[in-house]
């Protein structure tokens, strides 16, 4: 390794705080500021399990308020035959074509799915998991 002059070693390291203090703050986030047995190693690779997780929730509950929203309008889907995916008649450029002319409309939607729904659904949900270990 090349040797550095001290203002770089120091930027490095002001470098590898910030890093560092930007990790504690995610890892108070995603395991909470309580004390905590667990070594920083342990958490950290706990994390991804975790972001794991919040992906899988935002694709339910976006898939649930698209879902909502459009049952709304057409009470009549078949939605067990949506869930069963694409239909062979449809090519994947086909299906990007037809997803692509939905963008706007995905925009209209997502702008009437507001963070607190989706967060009192959450909620809602967590809650009754919780209610629902006690009981067992």
């Amino acid at each position: 390794m090349l040797a550095q002059s001290h203002e770089e070693q120091c930027a490095l390291e002001g470098e590898l705080n910030q890093i560092h203090n930007i990790m504690q703050v995610v890892i108070s986030e995603v395991f909470g500021s309580g004390p905590s047995t667990s070594t920083l190693i342990v958490q950290l690779v706990e994390v991804p399990n975790e972001v794991w997780a919040l992906i899988s929730d935002g694709m339910f509950y976006g898939t649930m308020g698209v879902l909502t929203s459009v049952a709304t309008h057409h009470p009549n889907l078949d939605f067990m035959a949506i869930c069963r995916g694409y239909t062979d008649r449809w090519s994947a450029d086909e299906i990007l074509t037809l997803g692509e002319s939905l963008v706007p409309h995905a925009q209209m939607v997502t702008e009437q799915v507001t963070t607190q729904w989706v967060m009192e659904v959450r909620c809602s949900s967590v809650a009754k998991n919780m209610h629902r270990e006690d009981v067992v």
